[in-house]
């Protein structure tokens, strides 16, 4: 990777007023045209969508070349607590048109 990483691009959603889901993302590409995909999946749960109360986190690096498409299915942070069964789900389909 020869060029500079991009700034992480951040997603929230919320469920319940408990859950709150985020997805923090960022790109580095190279000489090549592929494009190295950044990924931090943080599942907070507490008893508003602002805490801070981080319960489960799961991240990923996936290299995508130029004119190719990467799909990940299933990415799941699950909770240590309640035997994982309190888990977020994201599924990505990563497109590089470059």
């Amino acid at each position: 990777m020869n060029e500079v990483r991009s700034p992480s691009l951040w997603w929230e959603t919320t469920c319940g007023g408990e859950i709150r889901p985020e997805k923090h993302a960022s790109a580095q590409t190279d000489a090549s045209g592929g494009v190295m995909i950044y990924v931090t999946l943080r599942r907070y749960e507490g008893t508003n969508v602002t805490n801070t109360d981080l319960d489960a986190e799961s991240g990923f690096n996936r290299y995508v070349p130029a004119g190719q498409i990467s799909t990940l299915s299933e990415i799941t942070p699950r909770s240590g607590e309640n035997g994982g069964k309190d888990r977020s789900k994201l599924n990505l389909t990563l497109h590089n048109d470059r």
